[in-house]
């Protein structure tokens, strides 16, 4: 299953194509696949993963046992990069740590 975070983050290019991303990646029918996103990991082991959003639409992801959660869009994947180091900044600079889950789902809740 995909969701979005309430509190997702974007490039300034991502952000006027955030809506239509959001519906067309629903209905399956995403038109590019020049969008990147930034999720929490499915790996312990990883902090964020980036996926293109093209990728996303492949069955597997339908069936996937384990949620991707996406809380940032970009419109390259250099800009994804970028995007994931400025998150990981921000939990790092707020938290004194790294947990950018637990960032997400309660620091953020109390703003």
């Amino acid at each position: 299953m995909i969701t979005w975070d309430e509190h997702v983050r974007y490039t300034p290019k991502a952000k006027k194509n955030l809506g239509k991303v959001k519906r067309r990646l629903r209905w399956h029918r995403l038109s590019t696949a020049l969008n990147y996103c930034v999720a929490f990991p499915t790996n312990p082991e990883n902090k964020l993963d980036i996926y293109n959003m093209g990728e996303l639409l492949f069955k597997r992801y339908e069936d996937y046992d384990e949620e991707i959660h996406i809380i940032g869009l970009a419109e390259s994947r250099e800009a994804a990069i970028g995007l994931a180091a400025d998150i990981i900044s921000e939990v790092y600079e707020r938290t004194d740590g790294f947990d950018v889950r637990r960032y997400f789902n309660e620091f953020l809740k109390d703003d």
